[in-house]
């Protein structure tokens, strides 16, 4: 008797864990992965690196070169990371 009363304690707390990481993964993915949680996460970063990725965008010759770079920080800031030059 006690060993099935365990065996579903276990099941209930396993079942409820798996429910919280469901939510906050989609939490995650709403709040950083959308374009305002990637606006928010390049303003979140210090100055220094916004302006450095900001120069590296604009200092570009070409506009296909800018296009590019400029996908390149909205990728990386969506996925909550720094670009790496």
């Amino acid at each position: 008797m006690q060993s099935s009363r365990r065996i579903d304690t276990a099941a209930v707390l396993l079942r409820t864990t798996v429910g919280v990481m469901f939510v906050a993964h989609a939490a995650l993915k709403y709040f950083v992965f959308t374009l305002p949680g990637t606006w928010k996460f390049f303003e979140s970063q210090p100055a220094g690196y916004r302006q450095v990725a900001t120069w590296w965008v604009i200092s570009a010759k070409r506009e296909e070169t800018r296009d590019r770079r400029l996908a390149k920080i909205i990728d990386v800031s969506a996925s909550g990371r720094r670009a790496e030059w």
